[in-house]
């Protein structure tokens, strides 16, 4: 065998080297970036392997998720897991061009192309900011068994909730306080 065929094959080797699949088996998700146990080649556990994500996602994943992996200049001693996906539980049908967060139990965020985006939660959506506004050019409508509005000030509603001409578009109730003639009502009773 010459020299220069030697030296090739050790090169061949440490390219063939440079990437591989895995299989994750622990998170550590303290540390500035998420440090992965993956299980690589046969018998192979490569251990505080960096997992790189895209700036402003993050998830932890859970162990049987595939990996891609690096290891610069073929040296299995130092390594980075690229891309982390699970195909037990990725969101799958989605048409060209869409896009989704997804959890393993069916909780989605979705994207899709005819412009509606759709939230599914397995028991509650949360909003925490100083201000919420809703605009809607044609309708908005909620669909709940009970409201609750909490606040430290009132509820203003710009525009009426109901039209007063049509019949049943609100649920009836009692006031308090109410005089014939040209009083006003007190408070729902």
């Amino acid at each position: 065998m010459t020299i220069a065929r030697r030296a090739l094959e050790r090169v061949a080797r440490r390219v063939s080297l440079m990437v591989a699949r895995g299989v994750l088996k622990l998170v550590k998700d303290s540390t500035g970036l998420q440090i992965v146990q993956i299980g690589a080649l046969e018998g192979e556990v490569r251990s505080e392997l960096e997992r790189f994500q895209n700036y402003g996602f993050t998830s932890h994943p859970e162990p049987g998720a595939e990996a891609a992996l690096v290891f610069p200049g073929g040296s299995r001693d130092v390594g980075y897991a690229l891309a982390v996906d699970d195909r037990r539980y990725r969101k799958k049908s989605l048409a060209e061009g869409e896009v989704a967060v997804y959890h393993r139990d069916g909780v989605t965020f979705a994207l899709f192309k005819s412009g509606e985006i759709q939230i599914k939660a397995g028991t509650k959506i949360s909003f925490e900011a100083p201000t919420v506004e809703i605009v809607a050019s044609v309708a908005a409508s909620i669909t709940a068994p009970a409201i609750t509005l909490t606040g430290t000030t009132s509820v203003v509603v710009t525009t009426p909730l109901f039209n007063p001409q049509a019949k049943g578009d609100y649920k009836a109730h009692l006031h308090s306080g109410v005089q014939a003639g040209a009083a006003n009502t007190g408070g729902v009773v």
